[in-house]
């Protein structure tokens, strides 16, 4: 399960290519891994995921996508 940092896009909306292990946005980029052993505050552990700077530059999804519109890439966790 994932559960995304922003609650502007529906966690359902990024799809996991099981082959790659990459998490592929709803414009079809591809996430990689950031890191294996994300930890939140409540002690939860999460897969954290990061999207290139230049994926969401110039997305047509970046203002639903990213809960600050002066964020650079797109994290999911």
């Amino acid at each position: 399960m994932f559960v995304c940092l922003s609650n502007n896009k529906e966690v359902n909306d990024f799809k996991m290519n099981e082959e790659t292990g990459k998490l592929i946005c709803p414009t079809g980029k591809e996430l990689k891994v950031k890191c294996r052993n994300f930890t939140d505050r409540h002690r939860y552990k999460f897969v954290a995921y990061m999207a290139p700077k230049k994926a969401c530059r110039d997305c047509k999804l970046r203002p639903k996508c990213l809960r600050n519109p002066k964020t650079d890439q797109r994290q999911v966790h």
